[in-house]
């Protein structure tokens, strides 16, 4: 990573602090296995990752000083060829994600069901 924060020009030092905290621990970058629970129980450090081994790709970058804390997680199952994510259709670029979040979620698109309409569905009218 020497040569990215080489040519990286960071606006603060706490900034560059905790890209290289990141870095050198790892920062939650294989998170959590991912079974028939989203945390699963298991763990994958202690062999050799295998075929048809699902988890999270979890880069966790903190600046405590700020209280600031980004997160973006991408689900993986491990295949004979390599990797296939299974969560690369969401944006990962910061100006996609940026721009997703200012974007009005399925709650306020949505208006709520009536109860009435829950009742009829749940077959008690």
């Amino acid at each position: 990573m020497e040569p990215i924060f080489a040519k990286t020009k960071f606006s603060k030092p706490i900034y560059e602090r905790a890209c290289r905290t990141l870095v050198e621990t790892g920062g939650g970058v294989f998170s959590h296995t991912v079974g028939m629970a989203v945390h699963d129980v298991g763990r994958y450090a202690d062999a050799p990752l295998k075929p048809g081994q699902v988890f999270s790709i979890d880069p966790q970058l903190w600046v405590r000083e700020e209280s600031l804390y980004l997160r973006y997680e991408d689900t993986v199952v491990v295949t004979d060829n390599g990797v296939q994510n299974f969560t690369d259709f969401l944006p990962s670029e910061l100006n996609e994600m940026e721009r997703l979040v200012q974007e009005k979620g399925v709650v306020q698109k949505v208006p709520p069901i009536a109860e009435s309409a829950i009742a009829v569905s749940q077959g008690r009218k």
